[in-house]
């Protein structure tokens, strides 16, 4: 579920692209690591993406601890398989009081996003690391990958020079997703008792709430070394895991 690989998207000059198989980002749901990596089948989707030799696979998650606890009750008891690596960095919004499942409409989405900014970048940190290290592919999800891993894949995009313009294009391709899966949006909805339009709006975000994201950097963290430096990235990791992170654009993913 809303799973893709951020591969293939175009750098500004036209000879470069985001590299496919590096990094994927996905819905990890009600299990304590997601589908796409959750079995055999899945790993080996994801390790052919890579073009090198997989030692581990990385998956970021981004739920919090109480979510992982209730994804646990889900969960078959089975072990992960062998290569997957689990690192847990929750990502939450700083704010006390969050409005009602109804209240929530593109202005909240908007404002959390920027209250989550500077909580991203111990994740960016994580996941430049793991890419760097060159073991295999990284995985980052939360509970829809929508909001969080979301906002950790726009940031991720921004530091590696994609204009705004093909940053918000991948970022809509969610909202897609979700349109396309009506009926499972309406069985989820279903299972929190909410009405499924209530929770398609939720997965629909307008262009706006990441636009609003990226002006706001425009100000106050311009450029992928500004931002580096409002996350609390090493400029040195960055620079190591670029060339992993981008391709030729003559290139097969």
């Amino acid at each position: 579920m809303n799973t893709r690989d951020i591969g293939g998207i175009p750098l500004p000059g036209g000879r470069l692209r985001t590299a496919g198989g590096m990094v994927v980002r996905t819905a990890a749901l009600n299990s304590r690591i997601p589908a796409v990596i959750s079995d055999a089948a899945g790993v080996r989707a994801v390790r052919a993406g890579y073009r090198e030799p997989v030692r581990r696979i990385h998956f970021l998650d981004l739920r919090s601890a109480l979510e992982i606890h209730s994804a646990a009750e889900f969960d078959a008891v089975e072990e992960f398989p062998a290569e997957v690596v689990v690192q847990r960095i929750p990502l939450t919004d700083p704010a006390i009081r969050r409005p009602q499942p109804a209240q929530r409409d593109a202005e909240y989405f908007a404002r959390q996003y920027l209250r989550m900014i500077p909580a991203a970048g111990p994740v960016l940190d994580a996941l430049l690391r793991a890419v760097a290290a060159a073991e295999g592919p990284v995985v980052v999800g939360c509970r829809l990958g929508k909001d969080r891993t979301g906002l950790v894949v726009l940031l991720l995009l921004r530091l590696l020079g994609v204009d705004d313009h093909a940053n918000c294009r991948e970022f809509r391709r969610t909202g897609e997703d979700f349109t396309a899966r009506a009926d499972w949006v309406a069985r989820y909805a279903a299972g929190r008792g909410e009405p499924a339009a209530q929770v398609m709006r939720r997965c629909v975000l307008p262009p706006s709430v990441p636009a609003r994201t990226l002006r706001h950097l425009d100000r106050h963290a311009p450029g992928p070394a500004a931002l580096a430096r409002l996350l609390g990235i090493d400029a040195a990791v960055l620079e190591q895991a670029r060339p992993r992170l981008t391709e030729p654009k003559g290139e097969d993913t």
